[in-house]
């Protein structure tokens, strides 16, 4: 996700795509040599239909079809990938194969909108269906993908393979729009792909928006780890842009995306549900909203998402967001440093507000200077607007919050991580993060990771999280999921300590913030997934496919006063259904605990989020 020294955003596959087979479930081998531990358990017959629940097989919800851009031999059917559709044109022919419920596996490649020089043909995305790229053939569940990134699937409106960046005028006969979701029915997601090259310049209605991914007619659409780089639109969003429906944007780089009029990066108009998550939106420019512009919209949330070196060159201002008309819109644990502005005599760069109900809470505004070069609390946000327990350059009237300098790693090379003395540490509001979403940082690290020798500065219980898009942290992995609150009044977390690789022998698993004298265990699976409240649970399970519990000697422990269990994981004994196994370089693992809950006085069960560690 760029060069050493850039903007650090989520460079795995941070999320679960729940679509996995859970065939297998959490059942043991009947000769699984710690069979027997659980037999020394006294389940009740609630907690033990919870596990029971877990055994159930779940019903495949969608067919499964293949592309790969450079296979040349096979049938081209696209039912395997040793068959898959082929050539630049497979793609297309996956998503017009008229199946329901389609899930589209894309391998590494370059996939162009038309192989000749039709500027209005898009990869449209009709109905319910998901595309997964990143692939290098031969994997049989998203979560085996390699590192986002060294296999990229792109997709590109560069029709006649001649872009050059920083040149325009080779934009000119790209395709309108990359990507296009449409029409009420449609529940779409994409994953994992590069997005480019598209130019939405034209003069007709909904030709000149929307260059990389245009939504429209009601349509939801998803976007996950996916790049979006050197889009542009005439008028609004250069890379997205949605005019109705509802659109997620969640662990997605944008770079280098422009706009004539709003919105470089994103942009939202009249209506549509907007979500901003896990996102790194950086150098892109607009009249207005450099990185993000919504207008006349409601009920948008942006959290734990970096701004960077955006412009807005007109008079709109708001280099890294412009929010005019939007009402109820929600910033949570962003990071808003050095946007600019280009024209004379422009306040608000970093986030410029012309509506009720905007909210900023544990955020970071930084460096987002006017055209005179200044960056005081003028330039930051626009005055009035409802701040609290945020860093804001020049200071700001509002709970909590500080001028003080946030003491990043490296400013001038854009690493925007806190250094160990940064007043932004333990300094947020846990409440404003909403327990329905990950808790977890732009790099998908823990939030909420307290600092004993740091005061909280926020009422509450610890641990606090800290300001801005990165929490500074030991743990290694990537939360994934989210689960509910257990009877400590707050989701249970897992955290996991030591070291990715092999040789280290070194995972430590700590859940914490269960009930106190709870007992409960850990799960292993080489797959993720999402049931909700499965059985009588209360939380949700993170994993799928062949789900392991330990409970050998030791492994089965109560939470005793601090609501906390820890397990050393012995990495070359991993349970699973068929046996225990080793692990190795290359793969990746999911972990979850599951606890006894019994939060309305009858006995149930609950899980922390999860997290993935990729071992090397």
């Amino acid at each position: 996700m760029g060069d050493p020294g850039s903007i650090r955003g989520p460079l795995a596959w941070p999320r679960p795509s729940g679509q996995h087979d859970l065939a297998g479930g959490i059942r043991m081998h009947p000769t699984h040599p710690l069979l027997p531990a659980v037999f020394k358990m006294r389940l009740s017959p609630p907690v033990l239909a919870s596990l029971a629940f877990l055994s159930l097989a779940s019903a495949s919800e969608a067919q499964t079809i293949f592309v790969d851009a450079d296979l040349t031999t096979g049938s081209g059917d696209g039912t395997s990938w040793a068959n898959a559709f082929q050539g630049e044109n497979g793609l297309h022919s996956a998503l017009n194969s008229g199946l329901l419920f389609t899930d589209i596996y894309v391998a590494g490649g370059r996939y162009r909108t038309h192989t000749g020089s039709a500027r209005g043909v898009s990869f449209d995305l009709v109905g319910e269906v998901k595309l997964f790229g990143g692939f290098a053939g031969g994997e049989t569940d998203p979560d085996q993908r390699p590192p986002f990134g060294s296999n990229p699937s792109i997709l590109t409106g560069d029709l006649l393979d001649n872009d050059v960046i920083g040149a325009p005028t080779t934009l000119a006969d790209n395709a309108y729009h990359v990507v296009r979701a449409a029409g009420q029915g449609t529940v779409a997601e994409l994953d994992g792909f590069t997005i480019q090259g598209g130019n939405a310049n034209g003069f007709t209605s909904f030709r000149n928006d929307g260059g990389g991914i245009f939504v429209e007619d009601a349509a939801q659409l998803t976007v996950r780890n996916c790049r979006l780089e050197q889009l542009h639109a005439r008028r609004f969003g250069g890379g997205v842009h949605g005019l109705s429906g509802t659109l997620h944007l969640l662990d997605t780089h944008f770079e280098g995306c422009t706009a004539g009029d709003r919105g470089g990066a994103v942009s939202a108009t009249f209506g549509p549900e907007l979500r901003l998550e896990r996102c790194v939106i950086k150098d892109c420019r607009a009249s207005g909203g450099g990185g993000l512009a919504m207008v006349e919209t409601e009920d948008t949330l942006v959290t734990d998402t970096v701004f960077v070196d955006n412009h807005a060159t007109g008079a709109s201002s708001g280099g890294g967001l412009y929010l005019a008309g939007a009402v109820r819109v929600h910033i949570t644990g962003c990071t808003i440093a050095e946007n600019e502005s280009t024209f004379p005599n422009i306040s608000a760069v970093g986030i410029h507000v012309a509506g009720p109900w905007t909210t900023v809470r544990n955020s970071i505004l930084w460096g987002n200077e006017g055209a005179g070069g200044g960056s005081t609390s003028a330039y930051q946000i626009t005055n009035g607007v409802d701040v609290e327990y945020c860093i804001v350059e020049g200071g700001f009237v509002g709970t909590g919050c500080s001028g003080a300098d946030p003491l990043f790693v490296d400013l001038p090379n854009r690493d925007l991580r806190l250094t160990a003395s940064s007043p932004a540490i333990d300094a947020g509001h846990p409440d404003a993060i909403a327990s329905h979403h990950v808790r977890a940082d732009v790099e998908h690290r823990r939030r909420e990771v307290d600092d004993p020798s740091t005061p909280n500065a926020a009422p509450g219980f610890a641990p606090h999280p800290d300001l801005g898009a990165y929490e500074r942290s030991s743990t290694i992995g990537s939360v994934v999921c989210w689960t509910n609150a257990s009877a400590f009044g707050r989701p249970a977390i897992l955290d996991a300590t030591g070291s990715v690789r092999v040789v280290d022998q070194d995972l430590t698993l700590t859940a914490r913030l269960l009930p106190i004298n709870a007992f409960g265990f850990f799960l292993a699976s080489r797959a993720s997934s999402f049931v909700r409240n499965p059985g009588i649970s209360f939380g949700n399970l993170c994993l799928g496919g062949a789900i392991g519990r330990f409970l050998g000697p030791g492994q089965i422990m109560n939470s005793g006063p601090m609501g906390v269990i820890q397990l050393d994981v012995p990495l070359g004994a991993i349970p699973t259904p068929a046996g225990l196994v080793a692990t190795t370089a290359g793969e990746s693992w999911f972990f979850q605990a599951w606890f006894r809950e019994s939060a309305t006085g009858a006995p149930a069960s609950n899980f922390t989020d999860a997290v993935r560690i990729r071992f090397e």
